[in-house]
């Protein structure tokens, strides 16, 4: 099986689990694509995975400013904005809204949906 957008990459990870690491396979694939993965890992950080890796620490939310170059805090011109919400009592904890092109995946923990992430494309950023 041939992965290389960010909808079949969603696809492949949707379900994954919360204590888990990303694969091999599917880091090779996101590297490959120039393919970015957003998630939650715990209570307070946003981590990209992919094409780059950063992290970022968002108690309750917030918003991620992206570039090629990785992940800011403070607007720009050149930077687009993704916002994060964060909902402790909600049906998922972690949620991403953007305008850039991209698929949703669920990260599940404990076996409830937990995180409701993101993989783009950072091609789409230079549109």
């Amino acid at each position: 099986m041939s992965i290389s957008t960010h909808q079949e990459l969603a696809t492949l990870i949707n379900g994954h689990n919360h204590d888990d690491s990303f694969t091999k396979y599917v880091m090779k694939i996101t590297r490959e694509n120039n393919l970015v993965i957003v998630s939650a890992i715990g209570d307070d950080t946003i981590q990209f995975d992919g094409a780059f890796h950063d992290e970022i620490d968002l108690f309750r939310g917030g918003d991620i400013y992206v570039t090629e170059e990785g992940i800011f805090t403070r607007p720009k011109e050149d930077r687009v904005k993704i916002n994060v919400f964060w909902e402790d009592k909600g049906l998922c904890v972690w949620k991403f809204l953007t305008t850039i092109p991209h698929s949703k995946f669920n990260i599940n923990k404990n076996k409830k949906k937990w995180c409701e992430g993101i993989v783009f494309c950072l091609n789409d950023l230079r549109k």
